[in-house]
């Protein structure tokens, strides 16, 4: 293809435009400007005068006076310098895909027993057990992008110490009682996962191989793992290593990614507090530079992300780990680093409750529940009960109800210029209700 020269006048040329010469067309874009070194403290006045003068800055004064201008020169383009390429820098790493630290994400939501009333010191006992399964979809130029469902774990559960549910439970989880008593018992359902994990190659001796787990808050693995260990001890009694180490929150991982955004969005790409990277790992603790509070429930999460909807039952382990995948899904997408932001401990140091005895042993004091009949439930509901007191302690920390007032953050604004979706209702990082 030719190009064409432009006319320089209004004049007609006489002559039809001619094709750039190749020499024109091969001519080399010209060289930028060399950096500006560093002055030199034992320059002579007059090296320096010249060098100021090139500069186009003033020449006059002592050579104190002018080394200091100099030198400040010198600081100035050097941070517009530093500045330019951070920017540059910023924005090719945006434009592709990060590396990524795991191969696959195996995002877990459980449902366990629960009494209307009872505090987080209640023994729990697994009564849902799912698991869904991320993995990177295979690219060309091996990148990581896109993650895809490969496969789902999901398995009921049936408790031994307390086999009876609650109806407060059942109403919750929408678990009937002759659905866990068909069920395996925890120590088969490990036994099933384990298979699950080597038939995916998630396992190298005991603990997960290029794989991290991915949970709605602490309370899955730091806190009904080991009560459901105790209650129901493997034989011989073991913690299993694939269950401990490293794993994503991805309630503190929003709010890692929003916190960012909302940084760069009141600072630009690159601020005095903004990262280079998008990323789940919490670098600086939640609102160390300012802004709305992040902390939100799975349908906050979505809504925030612009997903939309719960997609499902909320308090169904299933479709709360879906929903979950969902939101993994979607920082992928986004070119966010995936890396875990929290650990469990080894298992000599798991945490305990006092009501642990030895290993199958659970020394609580008050008595079982008694399961009510349809009169004595009814006459339950006519009276203020202790399930008003889990509504307004626990339950908002798990979605169930809107946030208090106070702790709403006003992120709308936020929200439209992010092109994040609508207003979410914001979550505060506390206990999760006996569930």
């Amino acid at each position: 293809m030719t190009t064409t020269a432009a006319t320089t006048t209004d004049e007609v040329p006489s002559d039809p435009p001619q094709p750039a010469t190749a020499a024109a067309a091969a001519a080399p874009d010209p060289e930028p400007a060399p950096a500006l070194e560093r002055p030199r403290k034992k320059a002579t006045a007059s090296e320096m005068r010249a060098s100021l003068e090139l500069l186009g800055l003033d020449t006059r004064g002592k050579r104190e006076t002018l080394w200091k201008r100099l030198f400040a020169a010198f600081t100035r383009a050097k941070e517009d310098s530093d500045a330019a390429a951070a920017a540059a820098a910023a924005e090719s790493a945006h434009a592709a895909p990060p590396k990524q630290p795991y191969g696959s994400f195996l995002c877990f939501d459980v449902e366990a027993t629960c009494e209307a009333g009872k505090n987080f010191d209640y023994p729990n006992e697994i009564i849902e057990f799912p698991v869904v399964l991320l993995r990177w979809e295979p690219r060309d130029d091996g990148a990581r992008s896109c993650l895809v469902t490969v496969d789902t774990f999901h398995t009921y559960v049936r408790p031994t110490w307390r086999p009876v549910l609650s109806d407060f439970c059942s109403s919750l989880t929408g678990i009937g009682q002759e659905v866990i008593d068909a069920a395996p018992t925890f120590p088969e359902v490990l036994a099933r996962l384990e298979a699950w994990l080597d038939g995916h190659g998630l396992r190298d001796g005991d603990a997960l191989a290029d794989a991290v787990w991915v949970t709605d808050g602490p309370w899955d693995l730091r806190d009904f793992i080991p009560k459901q260990l105790h209650i129901t001890p493997t034989s011989p009694p073991r913690y299993p290593a694939y269950l401990l180490g490293p794993y994503l929150n991805i309630k503190a991982g929003v709010h890692a990614v929003l916190s960012e955004a909302a940084r760069r969005e009141a600072e630009g790409p690159v601020g005095r507090h903004t990262l280079p990277r998008l990323t789940t790992a919490m670098r600086r603790p939640p609102q160390a530079a300012g802004g709305p509070n992040f902390y939100l429930t799975i349908p906050g999460q979505l809504a925030a992300l612009g997903l939309g909807v719960f997609a499902g039952r909320q308090h169904s382990g299933i479709d709360d780990a879906t929903n979950i995948a969902r939101i993994l899904a979607e920082l992928a997408a986004r070119h966010v680093v995936l890396e875990p932001n929290a650990r469990l401990p080894p298992a000599r140091a798991a945490k305990t409750w006092p009501w642990m005895g030895g290993p199958g042993e659970v020394v609580w004091a008050s008595p079982a529940a008694p399961v009510l009949g349809a009169a004595a439930s009814a006459a339950k509901a006519a009276k203020p009960s202790e399930d008003a007191t889990l509504a307004d302690t626990g339950a908002e920390a798990n979605g169930t109800l809107a946030p208090a007032a106070d702790r709403t953050a006003d992120i709308a604004g936020l929200m439209d210029s992010l092109s994040l979706g609508a207003k979410p209702a914001t979550d505060a990082d506390g206990p999760k209700p006996n569930l």
